[in-house]
C-alpha cells in the first residue's frame, strides 16, 4: 500500500488522462507522490453536489429544505432543524468530518475506504448520536455529504449508487 496522508496536510493532486497519455501534478504538500493514497470521498462530493443542483433546477427540492424532512420520523430531532441541504453542501452544518462511529478510527486502520462496510442502520444510529456545533462556521465534513446523499436518495427513491449511475454516468 502507498503512503498514507494525514488529513491536515493541505494540498492537491491533479491527474490528466487523454488516451494512453497521463500526467499528474502536485501542489502544496511536499510529501505527495504517485503512491499517495487519498480517500475518494472528495470525488463523490462533486457528483453529489451535481445531483443536488440538478434536483434544485428541476424544482424537486430546494437548498433551504431541512435535513429532518428526509429522515425517518423516529430519528427526526429538533437539533437537526437548522440543518439545510445548503448547509450540508457548503460544510456549514456544524457537524464533524466523520460520523460518531468512525470519529476515532484513523484512515490507516480502516484502509483507503473507511466507509466500505458503513450501512444505513449505522448512519441512522450516527444521526441520533451526532453533536452539532458551530453552525455557519465552515468545517470540512465528509459526513455532511453522506447526509446529503441520504437526502437525495430519499427524495428520488433511488439508492445513492444507482442515483449517480442514472444522473451522472447514464
Amino acid at each position: 500500500m502507498g503512503n498514507q496522508l494525514p488529513s491536515d496536510d493541505a494540498g492537491i493532486a491533479v491527474g490528466f488522462v487523454e488516451g494512453k497519455n497521463t500526467a499528474i501534478a502536485f501542489v502544496g504538500n511536499q510529501s505527495f507522490t504517485e503512491e499517495t493514497l487519498f480517500e475518494y470521498g472528495s470525488l463523490t462530493k462533486v457528483l453529489t453536489a451535481n445531483i443536488l443542483m440538478q434536483l434544485v433546477n428541476e424544482g424537486s427540492l430546494h437548498l433551504d429544505d431541512r435535513l429532518n424532512k428526509f429522515l425517518p420520523e423516529d430519528i427526526q430531532d429538533q437539533r437537526w432543524e437548522p440543518i439545510t441541504l445548503f448547509r450540508l453542501a457548503t460544510h456549514t452544518a456544524g457537524i464533524p468530518n466523520s460520523p460518531p462511529s468512525l470519529s476515532s478510527v484513523q484512515l490507516a486502520e480502516r484502509g483507503i475506504d473507511p466507509f466500505a462496510d458503513y450501512d444505513q442502520a449505522t448512519l441512522y444510529q450516527d444521526i441520533q448520536e451526532t453533536k452539532i456545533i458551530s453552525i455557519d462556521k465552515w468545517k470540512q465534513s465528509n459526513y455532511s455529504y453522506a447526509l446529503l446523499g441520504l437526502a437525495l436518495s430519499q427524495r428520488t427513491n433511488v439508492d445513492y449508487a444507482n442515483l449517480v449511475q442514472q444522473r451522472i454516468f447514464g
